[in-house]
């Protein structure tokens, strides 16, 4: 049984605490109607342990909750009680939602103006799913409560529900809609405007022109470089103070993005356990590098333990929403803390990829000399389409055309909304604007059928945003920054959602530094030049390197072997494998995957096929099920296992939301 609580005015921390505590019941929800707001409040209402605030003024009502734990901007930092402070004197101006973008934590707004209600996700949330039922609007946070709530058989939509098997973990939904038709989405730098009983998801990261220009960020690397660490010094200093009763990891994968962390919570002097997840084995390099980068900046690493696989939690983990089970890798590694029952906060380094590169079209940060240079260089041709040199005609020369650019004069000619149809529509993870893009494995009537409901979804969405907000497209500023939230929606924002889901039954809060609004903000305004075409996360390594005194490829160099100690091993590789057959290591684990999949459903048990009228999409989930039954697994690759686990993910979430 659920209670029903008004909306709570500002607490301390602790008071705040014991406040839910003695109305923890299921889940969290909004329900807004035109004559009150309430919260129900529940103990998987993990953005709740924080602040709660209230101000009214006359026609003006605003609420804020969850995790609002600051706000940077113009070279200042606000704590939470500062930055609500602020909030609440801009309440009447644009400066609101200028304010917003640049806030830390996931937390919820609510801004009631007469008649106009408006509902802000931050962009670090998770995002929140909204219904509308006899005149009042529900907005939750928690994915798999709410579609209990409103979810039904007659209102699953086909397309959502394919997307969320097909894509990989950072497309599994989409920004504005749910896998049921009468559930909406507002994704994470997103508000919902109601007015007169319509709502309407707008964007509140897109810029105005004249901001834009106001804040371009001119060809001074030092200069970009002093905000990149100030941004992201501050960020997790707000972070880590107002977790101070937490206990604060960082999980350090060994590469560059997770490296700038270390190094900036070295900066602020905090004391975060550091640990490392060995997914491919514990005499893996990664381990190693890990190892050696985090002494390198002073810290000692922790080894998490494989654990014995649990089938309990993993079906747990499945029903708890989408995008949790994504690699069979993840199947030993499934809870982590080093002090059983304490609350803890787990830093992330994802996301940096597609907010600073877009798509970096680059071996993983670990490569060195050759091994990196060479597909660095082969991945320029497609890089340079996200470059200042592509965008902007001022600064586009005749020399793009010729190798390794090599881009066509036709290409040059096509429209800014060509352009940005090609990022948007393609089924894959990384895509080459203007290019083809084909899908692999998808017939061309159901690749057809992909590009169609993203084009519906997901680019005529962002792209009426744009509309709104700009006049025209010709400005290159506007072209880069609409490109950049265009991606936002199109990726970025599952990563919280996906780990907001695990963390109803895990516990733990999951945290992105990188896509905070601080550093978002940054750099969903950042051209990329002709240096960041070749040199790729260049202010990443820079920062490393001035704050350790070594570069990161210095710890990489030791360990990896460069590229013609490689070449002279290859033929001896080569003989080995000849004479002394083995048995592919992808195959033992597929082996092993494949048994923990159907120990958690039998294939007799999945019911997704039924869902689907589309001939198309019925044709992909038998083709699935085929699969899922094999007993000979030599002819499954890497994506074909990725593939099966979120089919499993879906077939169980869907399941416990329907019969629930």
């Amino acid at each position: 049984m659920k209670k029903t609580v008004n909306a709570p005015s500002a607490y301390t921390q602790m008071e705040c605490a014991l406040q839910i505590d003695e109305i923890v019941q299921d889940f969290f929800c909004i329900n807004i109607s035109m004559q009150k707001v309430e919260f129900e409040i529940g103990e998987r209402a993990s953005t709740l342990d924080g602040e709660n605030y209230k101000f009214t003024d006359g026609n003006f009502e605003l609420y804020i909750f969850g995790d609002l734990v600051g706000i940077v901007r113009n070279e200042e930092v606000f704590n939470s009680k500062q930055a609500f402070d602020l909030l609440v004197n801009v309440i009447r101006s644009e400066e609101f939602v200028k304010l917003l973008r640049c806030s830390v934590g996931a937390f919820f707004v609510v801004l009631r103006k007469g008649n106009d209600i408006q509902v802000f996700a931050s962009p670090a949330s998770s995002g929140l799913n909204f219904a509308e039922r006899d005149g009042v609007w529900f907005f939750s946070n928690v994915e798999s409560e709410f579609f209990k709530r409103f979810g039904s058989r007659e209102d699953v939509s086909e397309e959502m529900l394919f997307n969320a098997v097909f894509s990989n973990a950072l497309s599994v939904r989409m920004p504005f809609n749910s896998i049921f038709k009468n559930v909406k989405r507002c994704s994470c730098g997103s508000f919902v405007q109601i007015v007169g009983g319509e709502a309407k998801v707008r964007s509140f990261l897109l810029k105005s022109k004249a901001e834009l220009k106001e804040g371009k960020i001119e060809q001074n690397f030092k200069k970009d470089l002093e905000d990149f660490s100030f941004l992201m010094e501050s960020t997790l200093k707000l972070l880590v103070d107002y977790y101070r009763d937490q206990k604060i990891l960082l999980s350090k994968s060994g590469g560059i993005d997770s490296s700038v962390l270390l190094v900036a919570l070295k900066r602020i002097g905090s004391n975060a356990t550091v640990y490392h997840v060995p997914y491919h084995g514990l005499n893996d390099l990664t381990v190693r590098l890990a190892k050696e980068i985090t002494a390198g900046v002073g810290f000692d690493l922790k080894i998490r333990d494989e654990s014995k696989v649990n089938f309990e939690s993993l079906v747990a983990r499945a029903r708890s929403g989408l995008g949790v089970i994504h690699a069979p890798a993840f199947f030993r590694f499934n809870h982590f803390t080093y002090d059983e029952g304490s609350k803890h906060v787990d830093l992330m380094g994802q996301n940096a990829d597609s907010l600073y590169a877009i798509d970096t079209f680059a071996p993983c940060s670990i490569y060195t000399g050759l091994n990196r240079w060479i597909p660095v260089l082969k991945g320029v041709k497609n890089r340079i389409y996200y470059s200042e040199a592509f965008l902007n005609p001022e600064k586009r020369r005749f020399w793009i055309r010729f190798w390794p650019f090599k881009v066509s004069k036709t290409k040059m000619l096509k429209s800014f909304e060509d352009y940005l149809k090609s990022t948007a529509v393609p089924a894959g993870e990384h895509v080459v604007p203007l290019g083809e893009n084909k899908a692999k494995n998808l017939s061309e009537s159901l690749a057809g059928k992909v590009s169609g409901f993203k084009e519906s979804y997901l680019y005529e969405p962002v792209l009426n945003m744009g509309r709104e907000a700009f006049d025209d497209f010709e400005d290159f500023l506007v072209k880069n920054h609409l490109i950049r939230v265009l991606r936002w929606y199109r990726t970025i924002q599952n990563a919280p959602a996906n780990y907001h889901n695990s963390a109803q039954f895990e516990g733990n809060n999951k945290i992105i530094p990188y896509s905070e609004g601080p550093i978002a903000d940054f750099f969903l305004n950042y051209l990329l030049r002709m240096k960041d075409v070749f040199y790729i996360k260049r202010l990443s390594y820079a920062y490393f390197k001035k704050h350790v005194g070594r570069s990161y490829h210095y710890f990489a160099r030791k360990l990896y072997p460069n590229f013609f100690v490689r070449l002279v091993r290859l033929p001896f590789l080569i003989l080995k494998r000849r004479l002394k057959p083995e048995v592919s290591v992808n195959i033992q684990q597929f082996d092993e995957a494949m048994l923990i999949l159907k120990q958690m459903i039998k294939p007799e048990e999945m019911y997704l096929s039924r869902f689907f009228t589309d001939p198309d999409f019925k044709e992909y989930a038998e083709a699935l099920y085929k699969k899922f039954s094999l007993e000979d697994l030599s002819g499954l690759k890497k994506a074909d296992m990725t593939e099966l686990c979120r089919l499993v993910n879906v077939e169980l979430f869907l399941r416990d939301v329907l019969t629930s």
